[in-house]
């Protein structure tokens, strides 16, 4: 009977700390999102970097390099963090709710070069795959 007890308790510890986990994770991807969304991108690289977080979603699976691509800010900050992105492997043709890709917020903000840089990488990773194939 005891051991019973024992086992029931831990069971309740385990399951409280995996809901703190969740919920400490919860908040530093609302972090990372802040620092997007500010402009702060060096604080966003420090926490994704430390977290290794590059693919995150948010509720309308919304990726990190979707909510750059969105962000108000100088675009040669922005394609520095999306170079950074694409260096640790986001993913580029992601689709959130509403079926839109980085590209396609890159578009709708006016961003020609980040553009021009999502477009070579994928250019350039179909090239990679077919040689693979060869």
């Amino acid at each position: 009977m005891k051991f019973f007890t024992v086992a029931q308790r831990m069971i309740k510890k385990l399951k409280r700390q995996k809901l703190q986990s969740r919920k400490r994770l919860s908040e530093r991807k609302h972090y990372i999102w802040n620092c997007i969304s500010d402009g702060h991108f060096d604080d966003a690289m420090i926490m994704i970097n430390a977290e290794r977080c590059f693919n995150y979603k948010d509720a309308t699976k919304t990726t990190v390099l979707m909510h750059v691509c969105q962000a108000k800010a100088d675009e040669a900050d922005i394609i520095r963090f999306v170079t950074f992105l694409l260096a640790e492997g986001a993913y580029i043709q992601l689709r959130d709710v509403f079926g839109k890709t980085a590209f396609d917020y890159a578009q709708e903000n006016g961003l020609k070069k980040v553009e021009k840089l999502l477009r070579k990488t994928v250019y350039d990773d179909f090239v990679e795959g077919l040689s693979l194939l060869l």
